[in-house]
């Protein structure tokens, strides 16, 4: 019997099976994952400074402790003040009080000086804040000088900008001016009634902490004035 050429054994054997092969269902492909790049952990611990065009939230509740120091136009001995202040911010509105201990070497004076009132704050970029109060001043003062050692109700007006200048991760430097006017009888000042302005300084060392410091002036009278302020 004539055997059939090996090209063809070779087309019968292997043609079959690849038929079969091809027609299977071809099994899914596996999908391929990406792990996402992970961000470099130095880069969000030591970066100082945020983006310009990120805001800075001001907070209008906080406990405030200081001291200031005025000099008195025509009087030797400085005024000399302790004082403890607190706002409560109430949406785009707060509530300020203080309460002031004034002492002056000069007629062995001292004073009693207490303030209520409100005020509103409005943001006008996200990082400067306009804000203002109005508030009722009461003092009781007693001197050896007798227009001195008498009580009497008065006002001071107060407004201007807050702008957080330098902010960084959990704090930031805070410049702030401010035009001020007071009426009280029995301030230890050159004038019952003086207009003013103050300029501000304030670093916001944490979230909650920062400390600060202005000077003031009000008609011929400077002070100088330093506190810490504790946040909420």
């Amino acid at each position: 019997v004539a055997q059939p050429p090996p090209e063809r054994m070779i087309t019968t054997a292997i043609l079959p099976s690849l038929v079969t092969a091809l027609a299977a269902p071809q099994p899914a492909p596996i999908p391929l994952t990406f792990e996402p790049r992970r961000a470099y952990p130095s880069r969000a611990l030591y970066a100082p400074v945020q983006d310009d065009s990120e805001g800075y939230d001001f907070s209008y509740t906080f406990a405030e402790l200081g001291l200031t120091s005025t000099d008195i136009d025509g009087l030797a001995e400085d005024a000399d003040t302790y004082y403890l202040a607190a706002s409560l911010g109430l949406g785009i509105f707060q509530i300020v009080a203080s309460y002031e201990n004034t002492d002056l070497d000069i007629g062995d004076s001292s004073s009693d000086t207490l303030r209520l009132g409100a005020g509103a704050h409005f943001s006008l970029t996200p990082r400067v804040d306009l804000q203002g109060d109005i508030s009722w001043l009461y003092s009781d003062a007693s001197s050896n000088f007798a227009n001195l050692n008498d009580s009497s109700n008065g006002y001071e007006v107060r407004g201007g900008l807050r702008w957080m200048a330098l902010p960084w991760n959990g704090g930031g430097l805070e410049l702030a001016g401010n035009i001020l006017y007071r009426d009280l009888e029995t301030a230890f000042a050159s004038e019952e009634d003086q207009f003013g302005w103050e300029a501000q300084a304030r670093v916001h060392l944490l979230k909650l902490l920062s400390v600060g410091g202005s000077y003031i002036q009000r008609a011929d009278d400077e002070q100088y004035l330093f506190n810490a302020r504790v946040s909420f």
